[in-house]
């Protein structure tokens, strides 16, 4: 937090994240009075990504940090159910002569 409080001077109303380590960041820009945004991404498509659960990181909550977002009313994405693309196929570019 002291550091996004640094940079930006104020307290933020969106942020996103996708693990443990984002969670002071995400429950600050939901801490305040007003409109605000946590947007969790879970990491759970091993087919076209990879899949991984991302614990709190505390001591008090060992919980994956998904049930942290939902309990909290934070806006949790599911890379298998949400997204239709993860990644753009690569195309080759097309060669330019020299000419």
């Amino acid at each position: 937090m002291g550091n996004i409080q640094t940079q930006l001077g104020r307290r933020p109303i969106a942020a996103a994240g996708n693990s443990g380590g984002d969670r002071e960041m995400l429950e600050w820009a939901t801490a305040g009075e007003g409109p605000s945004l946590a947007l969790l991404i879970d990491h759970d498509d091993a087919e076209r990504e990879f899949s991984y659960v991302s614990t709190a990181e505390t001591f008090a909550e060992p919980e994956p940090i998904t049930d942290v977002g939902a309990r909290l009313g934070w806006t949790v994405v599911s890379m298998a159910r949400d997204w239709e693309t993860i990644f753009v196929p690569q195309h080759p570019r097309p060669e330019v002569s020299a000419s």
